[in-house]
């Protein structure tokens, strides 16, 4: 003999305190598996760009290079004194 929906109900409305408690740590257990993958994957991004350099930069870093020119012109590297 199968246990009524109402009964169900009526224990969930009884334990109001330890029902609160379960979904509360049902919920920030999901909230912390969230948050460490959103971590994972902005350091996984993170470290990827570090690893591989920006393709605009070394483009221009190499046509600096075939030009001949500096990175800061000659009037701006005096030391400051």
């Amino acid at each position: 003999m199968p246990i009524p929906i109402s009964y169900n109900y009526r224990n969930l409305l009884a334990r109001r305190l330890t029902t609160f408690l379960t979904a509360a740590g049902m919920a920030l257990v999901v909230f912390v598996f969230a948050a460490a993958d959103d971590c994972k994957a902005q350091a996984l991004e993170h470290y990827q760009r570090a690893l591989v350099p920006n393709p605009q930069l070394a483009v221009a870093a190499e046509a600096a290079k075939r030009l001949g020119a500096h990175s800061i012109p000659k009037a701006e590297s005096k030391p400051a004194r």
